[in-house]
């Protein structure tokens, strides 16, 4: 089983994130950080979006490197949250190999994910993505935070779970790991 936590960038609380792996520390599962290397993703959608680089958040660089060494794998998630099927196809596979080379420097690691803001996709891009060497990630799976929310179980042909740092209750999570995951 694969645990996704998406939308990590600047104005990730790395103590929160943390708190979050830790509840999967006994289990026999992968986890993949989804990174969102410029700009904000936690924001009013009115608020313009500022250029930020991740590198501003100094604890949670270090903690994903210590993270990385233990396992954990990193995918891109865009290089802003957007929607990257609305800009041209080139500028688009720019910002992408632009953000792959900026995460796999700052974090000393090879970027082999790709999961796609919002799971949007089109094939021209899947095609280029697969053409860079990523393993799209898109779609697939089940939000964990809502099935913990509602405390209810996954489909047992789920491979994925996937969560946003911010909307995770850790002790609902603990609960629902508890019951749901601990085989």
């Amino acid at each position: 089983m694969l645990i996704r936590g998406d939308d990590i960038s600047v104005e990730t609380d790395a103590n929160k994130l943390k708190e979050i792996s830790d509840c999967f520390n006994e289990l026999q599962t992968q986890e993949v950080l989804a990174i969102v290397p410029f700009g904000k993703v936690i924001r009013p959608i009115e608020v313009e979006l500022e250029v930020n680089k991740f590198n501003e958040n100094g604890l949670l660089v270090k903690y994903l490197k210590d993270r990385i060494e233990s396992g954990t794998e990193v995918a891109l998630h865009g290089w802003e949250h957007i929607n990257i099927t609305e800009p041209e196809l080139e500028d688009a596979i720019w910002e992408i190999i632009k953000a792959r080379d900026y995460i796999e420097k700052l974090l000393e690691v090879k970027v082999k994910y790709f999961v796609p803001p919002f799971h949007i996709i089109n094939k021209d891009l899947k095609y280029w993505l697969e053409s860079l060497g990523f393993e799209i990630l898109a779609g697939e799976g089940e939000d964990l935070d809502k099935l913990a929310k509602k405390y209810q179980s996954f489909k047992k042909e789920t491979t994925m779970l996937w969560y946003h740092w911010w909307e995770t209750d850790i002790e609902e999570l603990k609960k629902w790991i508890k019951k749901y995951l601990w085989l």
